[in-house]
């Protein structure tokens, strides 16, 4: 039961984070420049690895 409810707060906080960048992104065009800065991060993932 635990674990289930774990999943789906999970879920509801991974819905709600995409709901906010999808409606900031319009609005704010800050939040393109954090997309910038997560995919230089994506190559350093790959390289820890």
């Amino acid at each position: 039961m635990v674990a289930i409810i774990g999943l789906v707060f999970v879920a509801l906080l991974l819905a709600v984070l995409f709901f906010v960048r999808g409606t900031v992104k319009p609005h704010v065009p800050a939040a393109q420049p954090t997309k910038g800065d997560t995919r230089p991060e994506d190559p350093r993932a790959t390289g820890l690895n």
